[in-house]
Parts: C-alpha cells; structure tokens; sequence
C-alpha cells in the first residue's frame, strides 16, 4: 500500500509492530519444559549419589575413630540411644557430626558387642537409625559401596536401619 505524504512524496508503508507472538512463546514455554522434564531425573540421581556419599564417608569416619579407640584402650565404648554421642569418643571423633541428622535421614548410632540391636554376626557396628530415604536408594548405596545384599557384607539394611559393619 502506498501513502502519500503532505508534501506529495509517497513512502511505502512498513509494519513497525515488533515482539512475539502467542504461538512462538507457547512453542519456547512448550520446549523448556520438556528440557527441564529431562534434567530433573538427573539432578534427582546426582542428589542420590551426593546423599549416599556423604553418608558412606561418616560412617568410615566414624568406624576409624571407634576402630582407633579399641585398639588403644581394649574396649569398646558403651552403648548409648540413637543420636546420642559417646562420651569415651570425646578427642577422637566431633559430636556435632555425629549427633545431627544423617544425609539419609535418621540418627547415627553407635552399637558395641553387648547391644543387641544390630546383626548377629557383628560385633561392632554404626548404625543409620530410622533412614528416612526410598528403599531403592538404599538398594543403588549397597549396590555401589558392598556387595549389593541387605544381608551380606560390610553394609546390610534392616527394617529401616543401615549397618557399618566395623567388626
């Protein structure tokens, strides 16, 4: 379409509207969700992974210093509730890191020979009390750290508890 000015010069007219329309965000909106659907299951794993790790590292850290301590002192510390950091371990391990709330939810607990709160054929053991976690992701934790059984190995899971077995 042709205009013409005041002036008698004519100049075409151009549509000058700029920005998106509906369909072309909906199609953006529709894209970045699918994206994000995608990602979500990894960030959820590599979360897993993160959890598992941390606790797996506590419970060797913790299994050391009991280690530690019955074989300079020739005994084990006593039995204490879950949560509940034995004095006897005071110098050797940092309370704060074992009265808080594990990575997989739950309490960290201490079990000597005389408890008989853990598996029959230990004799010392840290315990996840009450784990508050998925069971599969106590199966993947055992799969990647043990020999992949609740029962057998160093690490076993029962009615909502993990076990590290120390000795």
């Amino acid at each position: 379409m042709k205009l013409s000015n005041h002036q008698g010069t004519i100049r075409r007219r151009t549509d000058t509207r700029s920005g998106f329309t509906l369909v072309e965000i909906m199609i953006v909106v529709v894209i970045v969700g699918v994206l994000a659907a995608l990602a979500l299951p990894s960030i959820q794993l590599v979360r897993e992974n993160s959890r598992n790790s941390a606790v797996m590292n506590d419970l060797r850290v913790f299994a050391n210093a009991f280690t530690a301590y019955h074989l300079e002192s020739g005994e084990w510390p006593e039995d204490r509730m879950p949560g509940i950091f034995p004095p006897e371990m005071d110098g050797w391990l940092s309370d704060n890191r074992f009265n808080r709330e594990t990575p997989l939810g739950g309490l960290y607990d201490w079990d000597p020979a005389s408890s008989g709160s853990k598996p029959a054929d230990a004799t010392a053991v840290v315990t996840v009390r009450g784990y508050t976690v998925p069971h599969s992701q106590i199966v993947r934790l055992l799969d990647r750290y043990d020999d992949g059984s609740a029962d057998t190995g160093r690490i076993r899971s029962s009615e909502g508890n993990l076990f590290y077995i120390i000795e």
